[in-house]
């Protein structure tokens, strides 16, 4: 499974190819927390820019929505 890294968020995205998803995870003190993963269905900006960069992948492909809030 593919995945990134946000420094700025303490955030791991992981690509799920099975189901079409993004999951996110916490990371605390470098170690990702497996029990806070979550489906990204919204996302800032910033973040929409980190994992198309990042993971080289069309957000919206994964049902992933930029919001400027």
């Amino acid at each position: 499974m593919e995945e990134i890294f946000i420094k700025q968020t303490n955030t791991t995205v992981r690509v799920d190819e099975d189901n079409k998803v993004l999951l996110a995870f916490d990371v605390v003190n470098g170690i990702v927390d497996e029990k806070s993963e979550g489906i990204l269905a919204e996302v800032s900006p910033f973040m929409y820019d980190e994992i198309k960069n990042g993971l080289s992948i069309n957000p919206q492909e994964y049902s992933v929505d930029c919001v400027d809030k």
